[in-house]
């Protein structure tokens, strides 16, 4: 079983992955997936096949819905 989240606009995939993956949440970006470029891969896969307790399920859970909130631009600082 799996999940496939659409993402807003405002992140892409490989960052949402990257930041999830910060916080001990590991997805694997929906552009692993497409198989080319009209592809609509604005989303992350999240599987469910290991052996998980609730309470890791409500923490990874949680991890995503409030990283899907925050601002990706408020994360990288620019450099020029």
């Amino acid at each position: 079983p799996f999940l496939w989240l659409k993402l807003p606009e405002s992140w892409t995939p490989g960052d949402f992955a990257r930041a999830l993956d910060g916080r001990g949440v590991h997805v694997t970006p929906g552009t692993a997936f497409a198989i080319d470029r009209r592809a609509d891969d604005q989303g992350i896969r999240a599987c469910f096949g290991g052996p998980i307790s609730r309470e890791d399920l409500r923490h990874a859970l949680q991890a995503i819905d409030s990283l899907i909130d925050e601002d990706p631009s408020e994360r990288f600082n620019q450099v020029a």
